[in-house]
């Protein structure tokens, strides 16, 4: 009778798995067009990479409870499982026009998109559902955003008639948070 193989911790188990990797016998390749294919979603006329080494969660818009006097690319706060969570308006940071403050919670178009976890989320509202956007064309010239923006992008790629920009999120909200302590 064979033995069973040791169980895994679930933290093991998961870093088993490799979304960029294809196991091909001993040896794992990269696999070019998992690498070049990220997930992004749509503000206004532009798209915006999720990052791909952060914890990333689309849920229902919730309920957001405005905060007196903060700036207008804050929306509010959100309750998720307990922690307060930040909604902030990227589109209005970025100086992008959509429609996104003016939503109708009850339209089926819109979705809210938790970046990071814990004490790190932000959530931000969406159109539609992050998408798969290939990142084998970059974009020369980036659309106009706003110069505050600008030192956070990391790279603009062309995918589908728009501009879908890899914007260093974690850096850049720790920037804006900073700005609100002081």
């Amino acid at each position: 009778m064979k033995a069973d193989p040791p169980l895994l911790k679930p933290s093991e188990a998961l870093n088993r798995l490799q979304p960029d990797t294809i196991e091909n016998g001993n040896s794992k390749t990269k696999s070019s067009a998992v690498e070049q294919t990220r997930y992004g979603f749509e503000l206004g006329a532009i798209g915006l990479l999720t990052p791909p080494d952060m914890v990333c969660e689309v849920m229902d818009i919730q309920q957001i409870f405005p905060l007196p006097n903060a700036p207008a690319w804050l929306t509010g706060l959100i309750n998720l499982r307990g922690n307060l969570v930040p909604v902030v308006n990227l589109s209005s940071l970025l100086g992008i026009e959509d429609n996104t403050d003016t939503i109708n919670t009850v339209q089926n178009d819109y979705n809210m998109l938790v970046i990071g976890s814990d004490v790190k989320a932000a959530a931000v509202i969406i159109i539609g559902l992050p998408q798969p956007v290939s990142t084998e064309r970059h974009e020369a010239e980036l659309p106009p955003i706003a110069n505050t923006a600008k030192q956070f992008v990391i790279n603009a790629y062309s995918y589908q008639q728009r501009i879908w920009i890899d914007l260093d999120l974690e850096p850049y909200l720790i920037s804006l948070s900073k700005q609100l302590v002081a």
